[in-house]
């Protein structure tokens, strides 16, 4: 694997360092309100190979305050053949510790003239 912004490698993968963003800060004075959020991109391509490009990107932001929390994920990879991009995502929700939305679907894109 080789790390492009240390330029350093072993293996004939070429790949970012998986990004990871953490924020949390009061979000609405007055209602006690905290969001946070999270993202985490990577990206990767194996060398001598452009059908071998990935991207993923994942998203989690989370709503709370005292008795309440709510909390977002959104994640995705995208990926190349030599005919198609590969698109597969998912978006979850949650209301405290349960789960009540969930859905994942991929999409094929047909490759013209790329």
């Amino acid at each position: 694997m080789v790390d492009l912004i240390r330029g350093v490698g072993v293996e004939r993968v070429v790949e970012l360092r998986p990004a990871l963003f953490v924020v949390s800060r009061p979000a609405f004075d007055g209602i006690e309100t905290v969001y946070k959020e999270a993202y985490k991109l990577r990206r990767a391509i194996r060398e001598n190979d452009p059908n071998s490009a990935e991207w993923e990107a994942e998203a989690i932001n989370v709503y709370e305050r005292p008795g309440w929390k709510v909390k977002l994920r959104a994640w995705s990879l995208c990926r190349s053949t030599p005919t198609h991009f590969v698109c597969s995502e998912t978006f979850e929700a949650w209301d405290g510790e349960r789960s009540i939305f969930s859905r994942s679907w991929e999409k094929k894109i047909t490759r013209e003239l790329v």
